[in-house]
């Protein structure tokens, strides 16, 4: 079967990721670990897979990460980055779901992305803009919220100015 190691730096989302683990009766495959990606916590050659998803938004160094990442991972093994891009990070409005300022926000060109990921030694087998479907979704969160007057899901987990975030998006 498989096994998930998740990685997280904050004490509330780890606590928050152990008990919605716990919750869907996944303790026994799923473990989480608090720590720092760009110096992983984890033995060389560790995982046969490594997965990001909406975390290269909060990191400055992506260089350093995908080093990081390179290094716990099996050789051949894959690596999936599933992340939020812009063409152009200077118009966005604020808050966002991870920042509420510019200052916090590390959002990436899809050209540097790539050049981030093929540095650190990756060799690139697919790449797919999401862009549309993400819209789409997005679209669909605050429909919901402003019908039924409640943020519940995703937005509940972030608190604050969900909807605005969303909206930012």
């Amino acid at each position: 079967g498989v096994h998930v190691t998740g990685l997280e730096m904050t004490a509330a989302y780890l606590r928050a990721a152990r008990k919605l683990t716990e919750r869907a009766g996944m303790s026994h495959r799923v473990v989480f670990e608090q720590g720092n990606a760009l110096s992983a916590p984890f033995a060389t050659d560790s995982f046969d897979c490594v997965w990001l998803q909406h975390v290269l938004v909060n990191v400055a160094d992506k260089g350093r990460l995908f080093a990081s990442l390179r290094r716990v991972l099996h050789p051949g093994g894959t690596l999936a980055v599933h992340e939020v891009v812009s063409p152009d990070s200077h118009g966005l409005a604020y808050p966002l779901p991870w920042a509420e300022s510019p200052s916090t926000s590390f959002l990436a060109r899809p050209e540097r992305l790539r050049i981030a990921i093929e540095s650190a030694g990756f060799a690139l087998r697919t790449w797919r803009d999401t862009t549309p479907l993400a819209a789409q979704w997005c679209g669909e969160m605050i429909a919901r919220a402003i019908q039924h007057r409640e943020l519940l899901g995703w937005p509940a987990l972030i608190g604050g100015d969900s909807l605005q975030m969303l909206t930012n998006l």
